[in-house]
């Protein structure tokens, strides 16, 4: 981390992109050979492997002290299902009158008994000054572990410890 610290900025603050974590990177370590396209390189891969690890069923630590992810599986309530949106757009297309009438598709995830899977952040051992206000997104897309959970889990038929 680099040490010259505004007051009220946040340390770890310049990490979240590979091209600021590049740069800080040369900072700290400025006679390094390692090109940014390495340096972006080595972050894909890890992060491929974190992922990995955790649609495995792993637990994967957050480096520093920042909690734990999982993913876990939740029973579904019919209260608070979510939009199916390529079906409801589907329906809409085939059926003007369900469009007129703004008639959803929902997912019934009726494959896995009514349960969903999500990544859960657990943020019990984390050292971090109001980290209830912090949120952990995972990337979407068919590379990113928003997009590989439902994949493994229909197609691996992952089954996923339920939340306690």
């Amino acid at each position: 981390m680099i040490n010259n610290q505004v007051k009220g900025e946040h340390k770890f603050k310049g990490l979240n992109s590979g091209v600021q974590g590049y740069k800080n990177y040369k900072k700290l370590y400025p006679k390094t050979k390692l090109t940014r396209k390495e340096y972006a390189e080595i972050l894909e891969e890890y992060f491929k492997e974190a992922r990995d690890y955790i649609l495995d069923g792993g637990e994967y630590t957050v480096p520093f002290r920042l909690g734990t992810l999982k993913a876990i599986k939740v029973k579904g309530d019919l209260k608070k299902l979510k939009v199916d949106w390529g079906e409801t757009n589907k329906l809409w297309k085939r059926d003007t009158e369900a469009r007129e009438n703004k008639q959803l598709v929902y997912h019934l995830n009726e494959h896995s008994g009514g349960h969903y899977y999500k990544i859960h952040w657990v943020k019990n051992n984390a050292v971090v000054r109001n980290i209830s206000r912090v949120s952990f997104i995972p990337v979407r897309g068919k590379a990113g572990l928003k997009g590989k959970l439902p994949a493994k889990i229909k197609n691996e038929r992952k089954d996923y410890l339920r939340r306690k």
